[in-house]
């Protein structure tokens, strides 16, 4: 009986062992995502060469106009960066956190409901010019801090192509506009 219990916990432990190669993800920390070319790619608009301040200035219009607060911004370096905070509550989430919270209480299980509640999300944006061109790449990225009703937190990069090319044409109609007055 005794050797049938060593023999379980050494299965259970060598089975356990190889979910999980610490050192494969110790190397992959730092390490760009196998998709990092083709996001770069939906992030970054050329634009003909402006000066940083005109179109920092724009952006940061965009950027007001979209809800966003200027954290920081300085000209000299082509960067912008700001957040906003919203509600991340959606109804389907809770219900289904409940729904589960009480099926488990059926069965005698103690589950702890957990939903998102608020998001804060960022949004940095950065200028540089294109060597040997008359052009400039304008770079913005949008992440989101989700934070759960129990606390907990996640940070995730919005990858969404089309909230990109939306914040491009605003900044297109902006940049146009100007250009005109």
């Amino acid at each position: 009986m005794r050797i049938g219990r060593a023999a379980l916990a050494v299965a259970i432990a060598v089975s356990l062992a190889g979910c999980q190669n610490y050192n494969q993800a110790a190397l992959l920390l730092g390490e760009p995502r196998s998709d990092a070319a083709v996001l770069r790619q939906a992030q970054t608009m050329p634009i003909d060469r402006i000066s940083d301040e005109v179109l920092l200035r724009e952006a940061t219009q965009v950027l007001l106009d979209l809800g966003f607060a200027l954290d920081e911004s300085s000209v000299p370096l082509g960067v912008l960066a700001g957040s906003k905070s919203r509600d991340a509550r959606e109804a389907g989430q809770v219900a289904a956190a409940v729904a589960v919270t009480i099926v488990a209480a059926m069965f005698l299980v103690a589950v702890v409901p957990t939903w998102d509640e608020r998001q804060t999300i960022y949004v940095t944006l950065t200028t540089q010019p294109i060597p040997g061109s008359n052009q400039m790449n304008l770079r913005v990225s949008f992440e989101r801090r989700v934070e759960t009703n129990q606390g907990g937190s996640r940070y995730e990069q919005l990858n969404d192509p089309q909230l990109y090319q939306e914040f491009f044409n605003q900044l297109r109609q902006g940049l146009a506009r100007g250009v005109g007055a």
